[in-house]
């Protein structure tokens, strides 16, 4: 049996190698493909855009005549409020209630406009602030913020001396129109 598998085994060794497995080399017809020849676009400028420049901040509106602050305003400091009275005539008074402002003010003043800015001076004081004399007048900017609600930049101010006084209550307070005056 071992020669019969021996045998078998030489026999195929020499089948394989006198080649009998014959692969087939057929030759295939090559089809000739034109080429087509691009031509080869110009290379083009490309946009570089305009570095944007960021728009300049703008101011909020100013109110510059006493025709915008006429009428009765809620003003508030660190939380506390109070009301404003100012009147066609020039004055304007400051109370700690809006019915106050009639009745009771603590304060009462002349106020006026000139070259755009707020002018204020102090004529009574029941001693809600620091006393200022008549002759010191304040100066202000009062701009108009997007709310509504009116804010007060010092310009000059001399009654500005120690605490509780016109300087700080206007520019640290915002003012919300609540009503014309005489409503």
């Amino acid at each position: 049996m071992k020669q019969v598998i021996l045998v078998s085994i030489v026999c195929l060794l020499l089948l394989v190698a006198c080649g009998g497995n014959e692969t087939a080399n057929t030759v295939q017809p090559t089809t000739a493909v034109a080429a087509v020849e691009e031509e080869m676009a110009e290379p083009t400028a490309t946009a570089v855009p305009e570095p944007t420049t960021p728009p300049e901040p703008t101011a909020p509106p100013m109110i510059t005549t006493a025709e915008e602050m006429v009428g009765i305003w809620e003003g508030t400091v660190a939380g506390e409020k109070g009301y404003l009275m100012y009147t066609a005539d020039g004055r304007y008074f400051v109370s700690l209630t809006q019915d106050g402002l009639a009745t009771s003010p603590r304060i009462s003043g002349d106020y006026w406009f000139e070259n755009d800015q707020l002018h204020l001076r102090d004529l009574e004081n029941t001693g809600h602030w620091v006393e200022c004399p008549a002759e010191t007048v304040g100066v202000y900017d009062v701009l108009l913020m997007d709310d509504g609600r009116a804010t007060f930049q010092t310009v000059e101010d001399g009654c500005n001396e120690g605490g509780f006084t016109r300087n700080y209550i206007f520019s640290n307070m915002t003012q919300k129109w609540l009503e014309a005056a005489g409503n």
